[in-house]
């Protein structure tokens, strides 16, 4: 199985507030896949190499019977994308350092509220996120730590 996987994309999703008391609503999230035209013609590019390697190998394409047949024309790749292209699960940077938390990942002008997880990053890795969340969260597990005087301990 092949699979086009476009882990740096341009388009950029939003999470705001429903409602001024966030305890009254759940939050928007608009994803905005496919918004800018860049991660199109990176899609269609990357399912057209796909094609290209799956052919080389001697193996198949298979796609839904509406994403079409011309294999060869943009269009049907475009199709296909905007009908079936989806996430990878691991959104990320919708809270970036910088700019809704500070170096300490407390979040600007609400008091007591630390993010750390994925959300901080000020970019969308190329990987997987994973260790990069592990490694926010123990950063921000030592701040913390001084913070309040205590000393942290690592298991061997």
């Amino acid at each position: 199985c092949l699979v086009a996987i476009f882990n740096q994309p341009f388009s950029m999703g939003e999470v705001t507030l429903a409602e001024k008391d966030p305890l009254k609503a759940p939050p928007r999230i608009r994803h905005k896949y496919l918004s800018d035209e860049r991660d199109v013609d990176a899609f269609v590019a990357m399912c057209q190499e796909a094609v290209e390697i799956a052919y080389g190998m001697e193996g198949r394409v298979f796609l839904p019977a509406d994403a079409g047949d011309a294999l060869d024309r943009r269009d049907t790749w475009e199709r296909y994308v905007r009908g079936y292209a989806t996430t990878n699960y691991h959104p990320t940077s919708s809270c970036r350092i910088g700019k809704v938390v500070d170096a300490e990942c407390k979040a600007v002008d609400v008091g007591g509220l630390r993010i750390a997880d994925a959300s901080v990053f000020p970019d969308i890795p190329a990987g997987n996120t994973q260790a990069s969340c592990i490694m926010v969260g123990e950063k921000v597990s030592e701040v913390i730590g001084k913070e309040h005087s205590l000393s942290i301990t690592y298991a061997q």
